[in-house]
């Protein structure tokens, strides 16, 4: 029994782990809002409309639990990035409003490799793009665009673009999807063509579904 709270007593005075930080809910600057040792990506504008620089952030922890070493030596962070919104205050001072650990997919593995931008448009709607490059298990290079708008306080999917092209034969697909409309085009592409040659657009109908809140699902890469 005595070992046993001793070793209790020394876990709790251990530091955090990588895994059990988490953003600050209030700061300054990216600086003051992320721990030690995590990466990030972040995007700034009015997304609240109030003529306020508003901030999202992704940032990928650190955790050594998720980061795989390959035969040649180099690390591999497979930790699943963390999403944030922060509104800026009357004060200057930004406040998290939402943050989501189930948004954006593990930026790397043995198998690929995905970049991701973060845009807040002019109009206020939030852009997040995933780009991959696969190393093996695929010979296509898929890129999907999100394109979601804030609407009673939260934040929906209101659009989504994807494309891809095939390593071996140069040929791919651009599709647009308008969730607003429930329209969507298709478009046969021939990227090895010099210039590059689109076929013809193909429009369709979708089933018109509820509009999907950011958070309630893991974007595609």
């Amino acid at each position: 029994m005595k070992t046993t709270l001793v070793s209790l007593l020394l876990l709790l005075t251990l530091p955090l782990s990588a895994s059990a930080q988490r953003l600050k809910e209030t700061g300054k600057q990216v600086k003051d809002l992320v721990p030690e040792g995590w990466t990030t990506q972040e995007a700034w504008g009015d997304l609240y409309k109030n003529g306020r620089n508003d901030l999202v952030l992704m940032a990928v922890p650190n955790d050594p639990a998720g980061i795989t070493k390959r035969d040649d030596g180099y690390e591999l962070n497979e930790n699943q990035p963390v999403l944030a919104i922060y509104y800026m205050s009357e004060e200057g001072d930004l406040i998290k409003h939402y943050e989501y650990d189930n948004v954006i997919p593990p930026l790397a593995s043995l198998n690929y490799f995905t970049d991701v931008t973060l845009e807040v448009t002019n109009r206020g709607t939030l852009i997040i793009d995933l780009s991959t490059m696969y190393t093996a298990g695929s010979y296509t290079s898929p890129r999907h665009s999100y394109v979601f708008r804030r609407q009673n306080d939260d934040f929906y999917l209101i659009g989504e673009d994807i494309s891809y092209y095939t390593r071996t034969t140069g040929e791919g697909e651009q599709v647009s999807i308008n969730y607003l409309t429930s329209k969507k085009s298709s478009t046969k592409l021939k990227v090895f063509d010099e210039p590059i040659e689109n076929g013809k657009t193909v429009w369709s109908k979708i089933s018109r579904k509820p509009l999907r809140k950011l958070g309630s699902f893991t974007l595609e890469n």
